[in-house]
């Protein structure tokens, strides 16, 4: 079923809640450095929402293969802290690969 999920997800380019897991699984399309990291961060930040979600553990860059995409990270990074969108959530973990985690820290940096 999670696979159907899953490739249905990256078919369509757009979020998929799984809601017969517990907790709720909401599938990301792989963006592999191309499309709308914004409209996806939106999309995603509202069906939190939608459904009351109080807590996302954010596991999309937690396997990185090559470069670190810096500027989707970026952006999500904006859409999670600007709080232009109402939410529900109170707690959000950020996975990322170990081996970009002081880059993750310097985008977390205000911008001076």
């Amino acid at each position: 079923m999670l696979e159907a999920a899953a490739s249905a997800c990256n078919d369509k380019g757009e979020i998929a809640i799984v809601t017969s897991t517990v907790p709720k699984l909401f599938l990301v399309p792989a963006t592999k450095g191309h499309g709308e990291v914004k409209f996806l961060i939106t999309d995603l930040l509202k069906a939190t929402a939608n459904v009351g979600a109080q807590g996302l553990h954010f596991t999309h860059f937690g396997f990185l293969q090559g470069r670190v995409p810096e500027e989707e990270i970026s952006v999500v990074l904006d859409e999670i802290l600007s709080l232009r969108i109402s939410l529900t959530l109170q707690r959000i973990v950020f996975d990322i690969d170990v081996r970009a985690e002081r880059r993750l820290y310097n985008l977390m940096r205000p911008k001076r």
